[in-house]
């Protein structure tokens, strides 16, 4: 602390220069010094929070990014799984959304037979799934049967009455 003695009209007074961070001792000056602790502790304290909030959002985000998903539409599972099981494949239709929530819509394809085109019943995973892909037989639905008959020429003729 640096002091400096003066005199104004005569009479000895006593000046405290305040020298940068020191408060003179005064009590005032030591509950400054407290608040200014207590700041820069709550600010170390919010980055702190801020930069954990911010990691793990990234973190979630970029964990989502990466995690596996199916990109493959259902209709070229169909074709990928008539292929693999070399199966004269024609087509296939699908449904666009996963009514029963399990990764899965359902698809019919079309296989070509020696004297008609048969229709199986398949679970193909929903483009952009996390929890399914590739085709399994729908086992609700194993083989569907058509009013028409359709002949392997592409002709279609009325299917025959099955007896119930």
């Amino acid at each position: 602390m640096a002091e400096e003695n003066g005199s104004i009209d005569g009479k000895e007074t006593e000046r405290t220069t305040r020298v940068a961070g020191n408060d003179g001792g005064s009590p005032a000056g030591a509950g400054r010094a407290e608040r200014s602790e207590w700041r820069m502790v709550a600010l170390g304290v919010f980055l702190l929070v801020a930069l954990g909030a911010g990691l793990g959002v990234g973190g979630a985000s970029a964990y989502r990014a990466i995690r596996a998903h199916n990109a493959v539409a259902p209709e070229e599972a169909a074709k990928a799984w008539s292929e693999r099981l070399r199966l004269p494949y024609r087509g296939a239709a699908c449904t666009m959304f996963d009514t029963d929530d399990d990764g899965y819509v359902s698809c019919i394809v079309g296989l070509d037979g020696p004297d008609q085109v048969y229709f199986q019943g398949l679970q193909c995973g929903e483009q952009g799934s996390r929890r399914a892909g590739g085709c399994k037989v729908d086992q609700k639905n194993p083989q569907t049967r058509l009013v028409l008959t359709i002949a392997a020429d592409g002709t279609g003729l009325p299917a025959p009455r099955t007896p119930q």
